[in-house]
């Protein structure tokens, strides 16, 4: 069961962002939380042997070529996981340098010993399609929710070891973006919730980084895998969801 004391942050941020890492500092240090500054990987330095080395561009998980910033995004995040596992974390807090506090995040190490049910990610908020819950369970003053669909983007999670152990095994060549990837939860049983009312918001005025470095305007995309994978992933999502609600009785 984790610990009820303040989590370990890790914060992704570019080494020529400086400007968000003053802002998340500001925000961090007015309720006494100390962080790790992880550097993000900035994909416009990738190099063609380094996309070729994690890429894959056959369509076979993702009809739509992945841009090198979306490469970047998910090698960020695997250094997130890796400074888990080698600094022997039960889990961490994992901020991208867009985020915005809602509620003191102090507080968060209480909420997460009232789970009584194994996790391995737990989202602390989603932007912009909110997902339905199908399963709300008490914690403390907030629910435990289990998604219809897992909700995209990765600006805010808590990661246990156990889940960063999982998605490194499975991200060893990078098939889709990070955050589509934890929507295939069931592919290496990845136990996602969300606790809401959510303690994390997206700065809205901040534009991605992701987006900024490479247009993905014009990308190579198959029309046809798009349909089977939306077919595949509407059943997969539907059966396991299914099978994990019922493991939750």
């Amino acid at each position: 069961m984790p610990s009820a004391e303040k989590p370990a942050i890790l914060l992704v941020n570019m080494d020529d962002s400086e400007d968000r890492l003053t802002a998340c500092h500001q925000q961090l240090s007015s309720i006494n939380m100390a962080f790790t500054r992880i550097p993000a990987v900035n994909g416009n330095q990738l190099t063609p042997q380094d996309l070729e080395q994690y890429q894959t561009e056959d369509f076979s998980r993702y009809y739509k070529a992945l841009t090198a910033g979306e490469i970047g995004c998910y090698l960020s995040h695997r250094k997130c996981w890796q400074h888990i596992i080698e600094n022997d974390l039960d889990y961490a807090l994992i901020l991208e340098d867009d985020f915005l506090l809602v509620e003191d995040l102090g507080s968060l190490g209480e909420y997460l010993t009232d789970i009584t049910h194994p996790w391995d990610c737990i989202k602390l908020m989603e932007n912009p399609v909110k997902r339905r819950a199908v399963k709300s369970m008490p914690c403390k003053d907030k629910q435990l929710i289990v998604f219809n669909k897992v909700p995209s983007k990765t600006c805010a999670y808590v990661m246990s070891k156990a889940g960063a152990e999982k998605m490194l095994r499975k991200s060893t060549k990078i098939e889709r973006p990070v955050d589509i990837d934890f929507q295939y939860w069931w592919e290496n049983d990845m136990r996602v919730f969300g606790l809401q009312p959510y303690m994390v918001s997206v700065n809205h005025e901040l534009e991605s980084t992701i987006d900024g470095m490479v247009s993905r305007k014009g990308r190579r995309k198959s029309f046809y895998k798009k349909v089977v994978q939306g077919i595949g992933f509407y059943w997969g999502n539907r059966v396991n969801l299914k099978l994990r609600l019922k493991s939750l009785e």
